[in-house]
């Protein structure tokens, strides 16, 4: 992939340029040639993973829920960079739920919102690089999470915390591609690209342990567990990054490292916060 150089500032909204593009149709780019069976292959790396010389991603709220795009540093240094506000012309768009990473002829991010955002119930999709004032704008509502893989490029999300579906970026379709039984009191969370997979928890909100499992969409299936530890609270995010493992943030900004031999780490505060952040996503 080529490497985009970004400088990163503070972006006031109000001083943007307004303008929304039409919902034109892109095309995904072709998957990497990459065979995966279900099973876990540690040496097929993926970007959106995070790998090394790629670059973490968050996006996180202030306290009136506006939405603004973190750099973070590598795994086990997660302080977060200086943000840059998402919005559409000059409005910081509000509640957002997931964030992903795209690859199509210009390499995107996309974002999801909740119901009550004041874009409630849309995908918006920014062209990557600084400012994030213009995206298309495609309505796709319930959805709390998304992650594209890159293995088959196509994007995933979790649909109303139950649900993992197969989403057309540009037609806000979705089509269940595994419906998991939740137990009473939890709800899907934190999907993310994992090893040429897609990885998710079944949280219950609660300090006791959640299970972690992988997810091949080619054979969507409930798998045995991979670990369990205690997610967290709340729509946090989770991302799968190449040699280290797994991190976790939780909205109240607490986050853990979960290492790719499964070990759970403890959490810790991330410093300089609040950030409030709901997701994860690297480039």
């Amino acid at each position: 992939m080529k490497k985009i150089k970004i400088i990163y500032g503070a972006l006031l909204c109000g001083s943007l340029v307004l303008g929304i593009q039409s919902c034109k149709k892109n095309t995904i780019s072709a998957p990497n040639a990459v065979s995966q069976t279900g099973a876990d292959n540690s040496n097929n790396s993926s970007a959106r993973m995070w790998i090394a010389g790629k670059q973490l991603y968050a996006v996180g709220h202030d306290a009136s829920s506006q939405a603004f795009l973190y750099p973070l540093a590598a795994p086990a240094a997660l302080t977060p960079g200086t943000p840059t506000a998402l919005c559409v012309g000059g409005t910081t768009v509000t509640e957002v739920t997931g964030i992903a990473f795209i690859t199509n002829t210009t390499n995107s991010i996309i974002v999801s919102t909740s119901g009550t955002s004041n874009y409630a119930n849309k995908l918006l999709i920014y062209a990557f690089g600084a400012p994030y004032n213009a995206p298309t704008i495609v309505t796709c509502g319930g959805i709390t999470d998304i992650e594209f893989n890159e293995y088959d490029s196509k994007l995933y999300g979790i649909l109303q915390n139950s649900k993992i579906v197969r989403i057309a970026p540009m037609a806000g379709t979705t089509t269940v591609n595994l419906t998991p039984v939740i137990p009473a009191g939890s709800k899907l969370a934190g999907l993310c690209n994992y090893n040429g997979l897609l990885s998710y928890c079944i949280s219950d909100a609660t300090a006791a342990a959640d299970n972690f499992y992988s997810y091949n969409p080619a054979a969507p299936a409930i798998t045995a567990p991979l670990f369990s530890t205690d997610f967290g609270t709340g729509n946090g995010g989770m991302q799968y990054c190449d040699t280290y493992g797994w991190e976790v943030i939780t909205p109240t900004d607490n986050h853990k490292s979960i290492s790719s031999a499964y070990v759970p780490g403890a959490f810790s505060l991330l410093p300089g916060g609040p950030f409030r952040i709901s997701d994860l996503t690297s480039n």
